[in-house]
């Protein structure tokens, strides 16, 4: 039987924060480790533990998350992370993701959305609320043009319609129920996906999809 997600938060709403460990607490297959009220906090337990999915907020007191991930990738903290912020805006999001940050997701958070994000993430997908997912790709189809077509060459036409639908911002399920497959043989094929393009997460994968 494989191990429990190991999971720490950082959030600096008392309220918020526990709402989120009674949601990790009451699900299995998850395990709180850790929950910090502060970036100082998590600066200075997070470096020592085994962790597989941070849950970060943006607006922190004295250190904005973005920064807080930054330095935690700086100090080798390879968790996965999610920011969960209130802000939706395009420098928010580009701040966090450019930092480090693996998904994200606009307060409020029902469980359900939490609970797949990190099950997501974990698989080494790139959960994004709906409007923060179109954000992000209409920034890529903005930006400069087409790289990489060689290697987007390399994929079968499966491969291509389950990056197709990943770029238009489908989960992992949705893709699954369009395709008429399974959620694992999805995450086969976008496995399959990064060893062709050469990255090793989801956002990057949409990116080379879109020229960047």
């Amino acid at each position: 039987m494989s191990r429990p997600i190991r999971v720490a938060i950082v959030e600096d709403d008392p309220q918020l924060r526990s709402t989120f460990c009674a949601v990790i607490e009451g699900t299995p297959g998850l395990e709180r480790v850790v929950a910090a009220a502060s970036a100082e906090e998590a600066l200075r337990v997070f470096p020592g533990l085994t962790l597989d999915v941070i849950l970060c907020d943006l607006s922190l007191p004295r250190m904005q998350g973005d920064e807080l991930v930054a330095q935690l990738r700086q100090l080798g903290v390879k968790a996965e992370v999610i920011v969960v912020s209130v802000h939706d805006d395009p420098d928010s999001i580009f701040k966090a993701l450019r930092a480090g940050a693996n998904g994200y997701l606009v307060k409020p958070v029902s469980p359900v959305e939490l609970v797949e994000a990190i099950k997501q993430v974990h698989a080494k997908g790139a959960p994004m609320s709906g409007p923060i997912a179109r954000r992000v790709i209409e920034a890529f189809r903005t930006g400069p043009g087409a790289k990489g077509r060689a290697d987007l060459a390399m994929l079968t036409p499966r491969e291509t319609e389950v990056l197709e639908l990943l770029a238009q911002g489908f989960r992992y399920k949705e893709i699954a129920a369009k395709l008429g497959v399974s959620v694992p043989t999805v995450t086969t094929h976008l496995h399959r996906i990064y060893d062709k393009l050469h990255v090793t997460s989801a956002t990057a994968a949409v990116g080379k999809y879109f020229g960047h």
